[in-house]
């Protein structure tokens, strides 16, 4: 969510409109990489439960900026961001929501308190159909429009591997290297990949898996981790498009994605993609890749085995078609309709790229 917040930002101060972030949980070790250019991040911490401190911080902060739209992402930031402006003595901006992902508490009190902040906004949306409906048939929100997360296809690119990704991690020309991006979230399902490349260690030794991120759950995975010669793991990294170059597959086996950042890159890096047909995830894809039932190791071991199978030009073609799917998710196509949001104008809901787009909200 972050990093789709931020290259939606960067895109529209390029065109010449002034955007401020704002964050409140910032996540371990992104700080300097949200603060990096020209683009200016605020950090207000935030206490738990119901923090009131917080919402009058958030109210001070608006007042000072004066914007014109107050574009707040996923409910937490929702009920804050309605909380503090109606704290406010002068005009309230435009308020505009985007639910990215499947809200974290997911009780009776955080769903009313949702739908009642959200009475106030003008324009909601999620960033997959799939979501949108989930999210409308559980009560969290009214009628939601889509518009879909967007990929920098400038700084996304095919490429060789100039940034000797493949040297560092000691993988061989001859092996073929999976990155796994993601945060060590229990809805990534790390342990489902991790038992599938147990599997593979003796049938496709020449499969070597890499996990990037951080999270609650890395601690608990490290002796899988330490147990199997085919993995390796990395924290954090500075430049993914350098990484994605040096990759020959993208894999993601979440119980459930938004339009998920880390296949977008990949894809519009010409990966090929492999991930589980969970939420935004099929509408994103759309035939190209492969996609195998959350909770499954078997087959997603059976996925990578078929990969590991295939010839250099069958995997040359999948890269390049995940390239094409890529493209109408350029992040000026979506920038453009958040233009339109921001200024007023109904537009349409993008939708998934390629289909007919859902009414508007």
């Amino acid at each position: 969510m972050e990093r789709a917040v931020l290259e939606l930002a960067r895109t529209a101060q390029d065109a010449g409109r002034e955007h401020r972030l704002i964050l409140f949980d910032v996540p371990p070790g992104r700080p300097d990489q949200l603060s990096s250019g020209s683009l200016q991040v605020e950090y207000l911490p935030r206490g738990g439960g119901i923090d009131r401190s917080f919402a009058r911080a958030l109210a001070h902060r608006i007042a000072a900026l004066d914007p014109g739209v107050l574009h707040a992402h996923n409910d937490t930031a929702m009920v804050y961001a309605r909380w503090a402006a109606s704290l406010l003595r002068q005009a309230s901006p435009r308020l505009v929501g985007t639910f990215h992902s499947w809200p974290n508490h997911d009780t009776l009190g955080a769903r009313l308190s949702c739908r009642l902040a959200t009475r106030g906004f003008e324009r909601l949306t999620a960033v997959s159909g799939e979501l949108a409906r989930r999210l409308e048939r559980a009560g969290w929100s009214r009628r939601l429009g889509v518009v879909p997360n967007g990929v920098n296809l400038e700084t996304f690119h095919p490429g060789r591997d100039a940034s000797g990704w493949r040297r560092r991690l000691g993988i061989g020309a001859e092996q073929l290297l999976v990155v796994h991006s993601a945060r060590f979230d229990r809805i990534k399902r790390h342990e489902d990949l991790l038992e599938a490349f147990r599997k593979l260690e003796s049938s496709a030794p020449e499969l070597v898996l890499l996990c990037c991120g951080d999270g609650p759950e890395l601690e608990r995975l490290r002796t899988l981790f330490s147990a199997l010669g085919n993995t390796r793991h990395v924290s954090r990294v500075e430049r993914m498009e350098e990484l994605w170059r040096a990759a020959d597959l993208a894999v993601l086996c979440s119980e459930h994605e938004g339009t998920p950042m880390s296949l977008l890159e990949a894809m519009a890096s010409g990966v090929p993609v492999l991930a589980t047909g969970v939420g935004g995830v099929p509408e994103l894809l759309q035939g190209v890749g492969s996609l195998v039932p959350s909770r499954c190791p078997d087959q997603l071991a059976a996925k990578l085995e078929a990969f590991a199978r295939s010839s250099r030009e069958q995997r040359s073609l999948a890269g390049a078609a995940a390239r094409d799917r890529a493209r109408p998710f350029s992040i000026e196509r979506i920038a453009l309709e958040w233009e339109r949001v921001y200024s007023g104008s109904a537009g349409a809901d993008l939708a998934s790229p390629g289909h007919h787009p859902r009414s508007g909200a």
